[in-house]
């Protein structure tokens, strides 16, 4: 199993619909993130679903061209299975 932290970057290709709810909120500071040479959109997995997770329900992800989110492997690591229980 592999752990990926919330402040660790995601990326995404975003619909009309996602890029304009992304101006909106950052406008009001006169920033607007651009995307990459591929059409993909960088974010923290919190900033993502902050953002857009009142957007995402089942059959309904129009903020987003595609149904996927990029993983950066450099940011997977292992993940250390913690027991729940105490030895006596």
């Amino acid at each position: 199993m592999k752990e990926y932290g919330l402040n660790d970057i995601i990326k995404v290709k975003l619909s009309e619909t996602g890029i304009e709810v992304l101006n909106e909120r950052y406008s009001q500071y006169g920033y607007y993130k651009q995307p990459d040479s591929e059409g993909y959109f960088e974010f923290q997995l919190w900033e993502f679903m902050n953002i857009y997770g009142k957007y995402m329900n089942i059959g309904n992800i129009d903020v987003l061209k595609e149904s996927k989110i990029v993983l950066d492997d450099k940011y997977l690591t292992e993940h250390k299975r913690m027991s729940l229980s105490k030895k006596r």
